[in-house]
């Protein structure tokens, strides 16, 4: 396989290859210590738990005051002043509100979901590739 040579990735400690039992994977290329970091690199999309919505901000997922309300049309997320006051951190949950208001109360005779990570994670990964081919 071609070397990797992204800046974040250490190539004189880790390789990207192919193998015939378990498919594509990442690999040490030398013994490595316990805590070694190979690679750095921020994530495509981040959601937090359900069970955090209430209590970390929906788009950067830092802790919240327990004052700080949901949104008003999904009633369940919450955005940190930070978040609330920049446009693309708004972006983000306006994509996901309609969604989530719905997984959360659904028409009558289905059932609410009550793990929604999933589902907004895919959500998140979607819209960033439509944005990304737009």
């Amino acid at each position: 396989a071609a070397p990797n040579n992204h800046p974040s990735v250490r190539p004189d400690m880790i390789e990207v290859r192919d193998t015939d039992r378990a498919g594509r994977g990442v690999f040490a290329v030398r013994r490595l210590k316990a805590g070694t970091e190979v690679v750095r690199a921020l994530p495509a999309a981040a959601v937090c738990n359900d069970t955090a919505l209430s209590s970390h901000c929906c788009v950067c997922l830092s802790p919240l005051p327990t004052t700080t309300p949901p949104c008003g049309k999904c009633r369940t997320s919450r955005l940190c002043g930070r978040c609330a006051a920049s446009p693309a951190a708004r972006l983000v949950h306006d994509d996901e509100c309609q969604a989530l208001a719905l997984l959360r109360s659904p028409p009558a005779g289905i059932a609410p979901l009550e793990d929604t990570r999933s589902l907004r994670l895919l959500l998140r990964l979607l819209l960033l590739l439509l944005r990304l081919l737009l």
